[in-house]
């Protein structure tokens, strides 16, 4: 599993550390390439990026070569919510209608766009915060 800057990093390092796990704690915009680099050089093995809409922003080009490429053993999760959570939770393009579900349709990926409105299922703070670390220590 490779998880991009900012939360998708703290919340899969939370779930429990693996040595199969590779965190990029600050390289916006590489995610997908580096996920995309080890599909290729691991073909037998599958991996799973976790990363957000601000690093998939910058990294717009590298979904061209993902769908050149259309490694099977790929799988990217993108947690879209309009902002760049690392540094500051500053509105990034998706905020202002631009669909990377629609884009990575453009360069070939085979997409599965579940849109979510997390904000009807959000968990009252004290409730979130019990099952986070109940989570957090199961493996």
């Amino acid at each position: 599993m490779i998880a991009s800057i900012g939360s998708p990093t703290y919340d899969v390092a939370a779930c429990g550390d693996n040595p199969r796990n590779f965190y990029i704690w600050s390289g916006l915009g590489c995610t997908p390439t580096v996920g995309l680099g080890l599909a290729l050089a691991q073909p037998d093995k599958r991996v799973l990026v976790v990363t957000g809409d601000g690093d998939v922003l910058m990294a717009l080009g590298s979904l061209a070569t993902i769908g050149v490429k259309q490694p099977k053993n790929l799988a990217i999760v993108c947690l879209d919510n309009g902002h760049y959570s690392a540094s500051g939770m500053q509105p990034s393009a998706t905020k202002a209608g631009v669909d990377l579900a629609e884009a990575a349709r453009a360069c070939s990926c085979r997409v599965r766009d579940i849109g979510l409105n997390l904000a009807a299922h959000l968990i009252p703070f004290p409730e979130r915060r019990i099952a986070r670390s109940k989570r957090a220590r199961c493996r």
